[in-house]
């Protein structure tokens, strides 16, 4: 798949507008065997569980669990092309 990279900003718009966009790490190649782009999209149904309709709340998730100085210490945004 090819993706395209936004910025937060067009990403939180699109996030919260209801549209499916991907998370990744800023020095991993985006088609890898080891790590492909996460997909997020606002999900009312789970905002019991956990915070899934807030976009920084997400976005805060991903990066402790998979920034780090091998992979990249940035999320970076992308969208299907």
């Amino acid at each position: 798949m090819n993706y395209n990279k936004i910025t937060k900003g067009q990403a939180r718009k699109l996030f919260n507008e209801g549209n499916e966009i991907y998370l990744h790490t800023n020095k991993m190649s985006w088609n890898n065997p080891w790590q492909n782009p996460m997909p997020i999209k606002k999900d009312i149904d789970f905002t019991n569980i956990y915070d899934a309709a807030n976009f920084d709340s997400v976005v805060n998730s991903y990066s402790y669990y998979n920034c780090d100085n091998e992979r990249g210490n940035v999320v970076i945004y992308l969208i299907p092309s």
